[in-house]
């Protein structure tokens, strides 16, 4: 039975795509969890279409990305934070500095920067010190960055 996918399943296609699947497959599995349709002639006229307009979306989203990685590129790759004031002599911070501590201090350098598309490898930072982050704006458009975290004084 050909089917036409409605979201991406593992080792078996993309969204979209028109695949052969066995018939027991699609009636218990596939229908009923709305992860695919027939591949009838006018649901395959309606996801062409609707494929044609996502495309053009994913590219206009992929230059906006670029557009705000050459912003972040123009900080000169690092960002000074001043945080709580530290307890004792090892740096340990009163609290911790996040994804929305470094998106207020960016929008402050006039780049604003949702709380998500920051993402922190090693978690939130508890030290004074200097941290690599990693701004992903689009699947396939990411920057590092990093990030210095002072005492506020």
């Amino acid at each position: 039975m050909k089917v036409i996918l409605l979201e991406k399943i593992l080792k078996l296609g993309d969204l979209w795509d028109q695949v052969l699947v066995k018939t027991g497959y699609a009636r218990n599995f596939l229908f009923p969890k709305g992860k695919a349709v027939l591949a009838n002639e006018k649901n395959i006229k309606y996801f062409m279409n609707r494929k044609k307009e996502l495309a053009y979306k994913l590219k206009s989203s992929y230059l906006d990305a670029k557009k705000r990685v050459n912003e972040i590129n123009k900080l000169g790759g690092s960002v000074t934070i001043k945080s709580r004031v530290s307890n004792n002599e090892t740096g340990k911070l009163f609290g911790s500095v996040n994804e929305q501590d470094i998106s207020k201090a960016m929008k402050n350098l006039g780049v604003n920067i949702s709380k998500k598309e920051i993402c922190l490898p090693d978690g939130v930072f508890n030290y004074t010190g200097s941290y690599n982050i990693i701004f992903q704006f689009h699947s396939k458009v990411f920057v590092n960055f990093s990030v210095i975290v002072v005492n506020k004084e």
